[in-house]
């Protein structure tokens, strides 16, 4: 039984040729090998993935109340692994209504660049795909 849920989030680009999906971030082969790993290999790519958000997007903003964040991304039904880091609950919210978004005080959030939840979104999104090329296992 498969206890470590896929980080996937629908939209797969591997199957376009990328090596990396734009969507979870991962290798092609952890695409399509996961059902196929343990739980501990899994568990290794989930920490992979969540330590190169946090890289990704160290200079962008400060989860100053984690658990605000939490209660708005559960308010909002948005589809969230709350076994991860809180970086990715924030990324999960953008991801979904970045732009109905105006003040991410409001969730908890200070962010440290003077930026708009979209371009808050574009920025992590970014630069967290950057950071799969250098950090896989």
């Amino acid at each position: 039984m498969n206890t470590i849920p896929s980080p996937c989030v629908g939209a797969c680009s591997t199957v376009y040729g990328d090596d990396y999906c734009r969507g979870c971030k991962r290798h092609t082969d952890e695409v399509t090998d996961w059902i196929s790993y343990t739980d501990a290999e899994k568990s290794a790519i989930i920490h992979r993935l969540d330590r190169q958000l946090i890289q990704a997007s160290a200079d962008l903003f400060v989860i100053e109340q984690p658990e605000l964040l939490q209660a708005k991304v559960q308010q909002y039904r948005v589809r969230c692994d709350f076994n991860r880091v809180p970086a990715y609950w924030l990324l999960c919210l953008l991801r979904e209504g970045n732009n109905k978004i105006r003040d991410l005080n409001q969730y908890g959030v200070r962010l440290l660049q003077d930026i708009s939840p979209s371009a808050l979104f574009d920025q992590m999104d970014q630069a967290f795909y950057q950071q799969a090329f250098y950090q896989k296992l």
